[in-house]
């Protein structure tokens, strides 16, 4: 018995050294299994995808002829509860909400069969999230009119429903019910106006996944995305569609703690931000203890072509709750997430950045005149310093801190010195 391939998905990550994506557990939904069964179907899933194959004879004829209209739709299931830290997609989905792709939307690009809505785009974007719902709910709404329209359509554009709805009180609701047809995408308009584009499966609204891929053996199908011409059974083209996924950048923020802790001070006293004149405004007992050339005179160069810097923002100085006390370094530019470690980050003296050999006393002033003595456990010594912090750790997607009045995404990594 002889299988070829009919239809597969790949997915791609940037996060990833590999390219390659593990992060979903991808399987076919109730009566998608039962559409590939009665066709013939395999479906073979693997880490980074599934592959759909049927069974040839004569050479690459399928044994079963596809030349019914249907679609088949595949659930993906997340691995990593921290997916979306690391994917550069949007932090506040909602809990009935989902990823929705299919093979009706033209957006080749090159040799890539993408399934993403977004033209011109080739990553997962938030346009391709969709609410979620049951195939029977209520549909509440607002309204000053009397009355409304509702209208309901599916992915092709063809009304399947249509009302007209009484208005009391400025409100009105109509009970939506889709269990007499297959689960998919369908668009809700309010006299003629676009209210709502959903996705209605009752099974998959008791699962909550993260996304959903519908593949249409249909004539509306372009072209370019079609596997099977529905009036030759003997026309196969096996397609690969593929979905790719960008990782996130952030400002990486590292806090350099010193190993020492705050006696005279309680954590909550400490001020929230500091003016442009530190350390004067350091609290009472502080200013004489403070070294003239921390933190200003340091910075963390990140091995990047060309070199992104990271910068002391001592303003955003603070005492942690476990009363040491952090100094704020910031990227001046948001910086990709990785699994993969870059090395050759490090904390180092402005006027050394150019210079190879320096015989000056230097480093971090913690361990020469600043409260506490410390030596840091990656740097070269010099004298009673540290010239330089070598092989910073990176940022973990784990770490992030959503700034929402500055508009950015902060990856905290703690650095005790």
């Amino acid at each position: 018995m002889q299988y070829q391939s009919l239809f597969s998905l790949e997915i791609s990550h940037r996060y990833h050294a590999s390219g390659k994506s593990e992060d979903f557990h991808i399987l076919p939904t109730y009566r998608c299994a039962e559409n590939l069964r009665d066709a013939g179907l395999i479906f073979r899933s693997h880490t980074h995808g599934f592959l759909v194959q049927y069974q040839a004879r004569n050479g690459n004829d399928p044994k079963i002829p596809l030349t019914d209209q249907t679609k088949y739709s595949f659930i993906l299931h997340q691995q990593r509860p921290d997916l979306l830290n690391f994917s550069d997609l949007p932090l506040s989905n909602q809990v009935n909400q989902i990823y929705y792709l299919d093979n009706l939307t033209k957006n080749r690009q090159e040799d890539a069969v993408l399934l993403t809505a977004e033209t011109g785009h080739e990553f997962l974007s938030g346009l391709d999230i969709l609410s979620l719902r049951p195939q029977s709910f209520q549909y509440r709404f607002s309204s000053s009119r009397s009355r409304v329209s509702l209208q309901i359509q599916d992915v092709f554009g063809r009304t399947i429903e249509e009302a007209l709805v009484p208005v009391h009180d400025g409100s009105g609701s109509y009970p939506v019910a889709l269990r007499r047809l297959s689960p998919g995408k369908f668009t809700l308009r309010l006299d003629g106006e676009l209210a709502e584009t959903f996705y209605a499966s009752d099974e998959l609204f008791r699962q909550k996944p993260f996304g959903v891929l519908d593949i249409y053996q249909h004539a509306r199908v372009p072209s370019e995305y079609q596997f099977t011409d529905l009036g030759d059974p003997a026309a196969i083209t096996p397609r690969k569609y593929q979905l790719n996924i960008q990782r996130r950048t952030t400002y990486w923020k590292y806090l350099f703690v010193h190993k020492y802790r705050l006696t005279e001070l309680n954590a909550d006293d400490w001020p929230d931000s500091w003016p442009d004149d530190y350390p004067d405004s350091l609290p009472a007992g502080w200013q004489d203890a403070w070294p003239e050339d921390w933190p200003a005179e340091w910075v963390i160069r990140y091995p990047s072509d060309p070199v992104v810097h990271m910068n002391p923002v001592p303003q955003q100085a603070r005492a942690l709750s476990d009363g040491y006390f952090a100094i704020p370094f910031i990227s001046e530019s948001p910086l990709p997430l990785s699994d993969k470690s870059i090395a050759g980050i490090e904390l180092t003296k402005r006027e050394e950045e150019n210079d190879e050999e320096d015989d000056s006393e230097g480093g971090p002033p913690w361990g020469r005149g600043g409260p506490g003595r410390s030596r840091g456990h990656n740097g070269n010594h010099r004298g009673s310093g540290i010239r330089a912090i070598q092989n910073l750790p990176n940022a973990s997607p784990r770490t992030l801190v959503v700034n929402n009045e500055e508009g950015k995404i902060y990856s905290e990594i703690f650095v005790y010195v």
